[in-house]
């Protein structure tokens, strides 16, 4: 065999070698990649639909009560002196005193008189020798039963520091024994300096009975 068919023999044999090789090659298995994880985009939860909440009952306010408007308050003035009904009255009224004034409390002789002691003490005292007073009283008018029935004492003939009893009564009998009640208004000082005593009084036509 020449040299030149050898060479051409052996390189047909590498290049079918080779062709082998390739073949084999191209036939091999190859690895499967891994599958590129698809990122999707994360959808948030859908909401929930809240229940609508139900519709509050509005529960109207009672109508207030109108509340009744206060009573005025009724103001009873100092009631005027009365008598027992069927008891004659002999003589009644008011008198603003000053010093050294004197009155008639019925029809006979000056039974009081209004003036200031040696001891520079006001009083109300008696003129005569049948005058007398009883009380305090926290009430007027009295009845005359109150002043008819009273314990008199010859010698309370006085009433002194007459400021002190403002607002109070007393029962007293005149000279001619007839029973009656005075009621102390007032005591106050006029512009001019001048000291006043008031006082209401009522003398019924009834004589106290000597015991």
């Amino acid at each position: 065999m020449r040299l030149s068919t050898v060479f051409r023999l052996a390189r047909q044999g590498w290049l079918g070698l080779a062709l082998l090789a390739l073949i084999a090659t191209a036939c091999a298995p190859r690895p499967t990649p891994s599958p590129t994880a698809t990122l999707r985009p994360t959808m948030p939860p859908t909401a929930t639909s809240l229940p609508p909440t139900a519709t509050p009952t509005v529960t109207p306010s009672p109508t207030p009560t109108p509340i009744p408007p206060t009573a005025t308050p009724t103001f009873t003035p100092s009631p005027t002196a009365t008598a027992t009904p069927g008891t004659p009255i002999f003589r009644q009224g008011k008198v603003d005193f000053v010093f050294d004034k004197t009155i008639n409390l019925d029809n006979g002789s000056k039974d009081i008189a209004y003036h200031r002691s040696g001891s520079q003490v006001d009083e109300l005292r008696h003129v005569g020798l049948h005058v007398a007073f009883y009380g305090p009283l926290y009430f007027w008018p009295p009845d005359i039963a109150d002043c008819y029935n009273a314990p008199y004492d010859p010698e309370n003939n006085a009433l002194l520091n007459l400021s002190r009893y403002v607002g109070l009564s007393f029962c007293y009998y005149t000279n001619e024994g007839r029973v009656g009640a005075l009621h102390v208004d007032a005591d106050y000082v006029d512009g001019a300096g001048q000291r006043h005593l008031v006082i209401t009084f009522i003398t019924w036509a009834v004589f106290l009975k000597k015991k």
